[in-house]
């Protein structure tokens, strides 16, 4: 037997098996307060958190970008996938495939082509600005607070 043959091999199969990853979102927050935010993780359904999966802090006159993906509606065919976190007490849900963000929730933007929606509980405060927009192979997500 070939010696690269085991490598083919695993090459082959490597290449053939399925992925489960859906589209990715860049998250920009940026503080220009005079305080420090902080983002708290709470919770997400059919979701890859990624970066988005854990709390985190932000200094004043900072800014982060995070990562995060939908799952594909191959891996969660009849579930609707969603991430859940917190900013200044503004509870923001991303919503990906399937269902809708309920009624609870605010619509604040949309990306169809990337896939993905953004809705928060509640009114967004005039100090914060969020926008949806897209690069070819993924979403984003902009979020500014201000004082």
């Amino acid at each position: 037997m070939n010696k690269l043959y085991p490598a083919v091999l695993l090459a082959t199969i490597l290449h053939s098996a399925p992925s489960y990853a859906g589209r990715g979102i860049n998250i920009f927050i940026d503080n220009s307060s005079d305080g420090t935010i902080s983002v708290q993780y709470k919770g997400d359904t059919c979701w890859y958190p990624n970066d988005m999966g854990h709390d985190f802090n932000i200094s004043p006159d900072d800014d982060v970008q995070k990562y995060t993906e939908i799952k594909s509606s191959g891996v969660c065919p009849s579930q609707p996938s969603r991430l859940f976190f917190t900013i200044r007490d503004v509870k923001f849900q991303i919503k990906g495939t399937n269902g809708d963000i309920g009624s609870d929730y605010k619509h604040i933007c949309t990306d169809s082509s990337a896939g993905f929606e953004v809705a928060t509980l509640g009114q967004v405060p005039s100090k914060m600005k969020i926008t949806c927009d897209s690069l070819s192979d993924r979403g984003i997500l902009k979020i500014k607070v201000k004082n």
